[in-house]
């Protein structure tokens, strides 16, 4: 499975930036990078050190196998685009 993980952060300056704009609409906050769970294990390994345990389970009835955003409306309208990577995000985290 792969999803858009994006830093909280990030997610915050788009919050501040969509209430100081005047502009209306819909815009998706993400950073249009779609990233593995397992990659995602891999990078939070490098962070945290290795995991005691993983294991894969089956995906849930309906549960989409990709997620990923196009958050170019917000860039393309100037309201805003993601900063950190996800591998920063995850440092800034666990920090």
């Amino acid at each position: 499975m792969e999803r858009d993980y994006v830093y909280v952060g990030d997610v915050a300056d788009a919050v501040i930036a969509a209430l100081g704009s005047a502009r209306t609409g819909v815009y998706n906050i993400g950073t249009g990078v779609a990233t593995s769970v397992a990659r995602l294990v891999e990078l939070m390994s490098i962070v945290l050190g290795p995991p005691v345990e993983t294991r894969a389970v089956p995906a849930l009835p309906g549960e989409l196998r990709r997620n990923c955003l196009d958050v170019s409306k917000a860039s393309r309208d100037g309201l805003w685009r993601p900063k950190t990577s996800l591998p920063e995000g995850l440092l800034l985290t666990a920090a």
